[in-house]
């Protein structure tokens, strides 16, 4: 065989090292864990009609590695406060676990643009179960 028939073999074999690699690799880590982000239930916030820092407390799983916080985005308008509060889920729970149905409460300071003053603050996973949307506020 000459230099460059090897040479071409060689590098041929090399390709094929990589590709089988990244599937396993990728397998791999599907396997491990597969990443959600769900929108979490928002218990209560936090603030008061001068407020531009709002504390917001939702529902996450308690087990690490099973559901976990994720963070709080916010949709500002005229008339409202959207939050959404949202939580990282997997599929498949870390080795040698099972995750609980049990959520516990997280808090997440989020800043507005603005004070709150007569807006309404909705919650998005609220809204989505078909109720009102609005969210209890605790004077701070």
């Amino acid at each position: 065989m000459t230099l460059t028939k090897r040479r071409t073999a060689a590098a041929g074999a090399a390709i094929a090292i990589a590709v089988v690699a990244v599937v396993v690799a990728g397998f791999a880590i599907r396997e491990r864990s597969v990443d959600n982000i769900q929108v979490a239930h928002i218990e209560w916030v936090n603030g008061t009609s001068t407020s531009i820092q709002l504390e917001v407390a939702f529902l996450a799983g308690p087990d690490p590695g099973c559901s976990e916080p994720y963070g709080v985005k916010v949709n500002e308008s005229q008339d409202a406060v959207t939050l959404t509060a949202q939580t990282i889920t997997r599929d498949i729970p870390p080795e040698g676990r099972a995750c609980s149905a049990v959520g516990v409460e997280i808090k997440r300071v989020v800043t507005l643009k603005s004070p709150l003053g007569d807006r309404k603050v909705l919650d998005t996973f609220r809204q989505a179960n078909g109720e009102s949307g609005d969210v209890p506020i605790r004077a701070s």
